[in-house]
């Protein structure tokens, strides 16, 4: 919905007024709230500021050079999986290590599924999450009467935390993995392939802050509209009405239009990372559990642990929409329940039949939903896969 929009349903009366007088703040604002995030979206070439004519080119260069730099090193990458293949081995499982077929088609499976998803994620944040950010933005806009400082502030520190997560993630991970590679006797170009594939991992670690930040976000607007609801005794003060309610359904339609966005900014993120993370785990799996003989690296235990890390953010943050808006769904039918609110009970009910049947939900471009029903999904997905892997394994050593 336009702000402009929104801007006349709140002036329509004074008790309007009167229930978002104390959400309305001018001192913070919501590119301040995001601007860790913003600041690494420039560095890792996906710059999702808003610049000026001038600027705008040589920045929409400097990025698609960056995007050609990542497409080089994925190309020469894939040469080198497939021209280095036994030195890959010998680093991974040493000279005397397993060689067994199916431990080597999971490891090509492993290498090929980073490199495909760090340079697609990289390709899907240049390309469709860049040209739509400034439409979610501008949705976020509309509810800018239903946030406080205190949002921007939350939101803040969590952009903080993210960038955090992402940038001291990625760089252990790439530490501990060179310290691992340095004393094994490969070429120095699988070497630098096991380097870059754990510093790639910047593109799919932010994509998935970015869109975790921005759904925490939107999550909260529902938190707001519930906070007004649940004021009992400020709504009596206020002497709320229908056109008060009025209000609050237009503020509940541009929540959900804000979701709707998000869904469409993120949709594809979300198809790629998703089954770049479950296939992760599984390959990890059968090389923790496929062979007992072999010692698992701290490198290789601090990558799972941030990949489940990544998976878990993806779920909640995507949760928490829904589980916000169930709540202000509970406290309508409190509302609607109460004797004293006869004058506006059929405008709170109108509200309650429209959120039950448009309540809001994540998901990667219909394909399927984002919620914590994948976690045991995930685990049901890793112990089938396993399983089979395992009787791969069997089978060629009978022969």
């Amino acid at each position: 919905m336009p702000t402009r929009g929104i801007k006349v349903a709140a002036n329509e009366s004074v008790r309007e007024s009167r229930i978002l007088e104390s959400n309305v703040t001018g001192r913070k604002c919501w590119n301040w709230s995001i601007f860790p995030l913003i600041a690494l979206s420039c560095f890792l070439g996906i710059d999702l500021t808003q610049p000026s004519k001038f600027s705008r080119k040589w920045k929409t260069a400097l990025s698609f050079f960056s995007l050609i730099i990542h497409a080089a090193v994925s190309v020469n990458s894939l040469i080198i999986i497939h021209g280095q293949l036994y030195h890959m081995v010998n680093m991974y499982f040493g000279e005397g290590g397993n060689h067994s077929r199916t431990f080597i088609w999971n490891m090509i499976t492993d290498f090929i599924n980073f490199e495909v998803g760090c340079f697609g994620v990289h390709l899907i944040l240049f390309f469709d999450v860049r040209k739509k950010w400034p439409s979610l933005m501008k949705a976020f806009q509309c509810l800018i009467p239903l946030f406080d400082d205190e949002f921007y502030d939350r939101l803040r520190r969590l952009s903080f935390a993210g960038v955090a997560h992402v940038v001291l993630g990625v760089t252990a991970m790439s530490f501990l993995g060179t310290i691992t590679t340095a004393s094994a006797k490969s070429p120095f170009t699988v070497k630098l392939l096991a380097f870059s594939e754990s510093l790639l991992q910047f593109y799919p670690a932010f994509g998935i802050v970015l869109f975790a930040t921005v759904s925490y976000a939107a999550s909260l607007s529902f938190q707001s509209i519930t906070s007004m609801l649940n004021s009992s005794g400020r709504l009596q003060a206020c002497n709320l009405s229908n056109s008060d309610v009025i209000v609050l359904k237009r503020y509940y339609v541009s929540a959900c239009q804000t979701v709707d966005i998000l869904n469409d900014c993120f949709g594809w993120l979300l198809l790629l990372v998703v089954p770049h993370l479950f296939i992760a785990k599984i390959n990890v799996t059968f090389y923790w559990f496929g062979n007992p003989k072999e010692t698992t690296s701290i490198s290789g235990i601090l990558f799972f642990v941030f990949q489940l890390v990544n998976l878990f953010i993806i779920c909640i943050s995507s949760d928490s929409i829904r589980v916000e808006s169930d709540k202000m769904l509970k406290e309508l039918l409190r509302l609607e329940m109460k004797p004293e609110n006869n004058t506006y009970r059929k405008q709170v009910h109108e509200l309650i039949l429209h959120q039950a049947l448009t309540s809001p939900r994540i998901s990667a471009l219909g394909f399927f939903y984002v919620g914590k029903k994948l976690i045991p999904t995930m685990i049901g997905t890793t112990l089938t896969y396993y399983f089979i892997l395992r009787q791969f394994r069997a089978l060629e050593e009978k022969h």
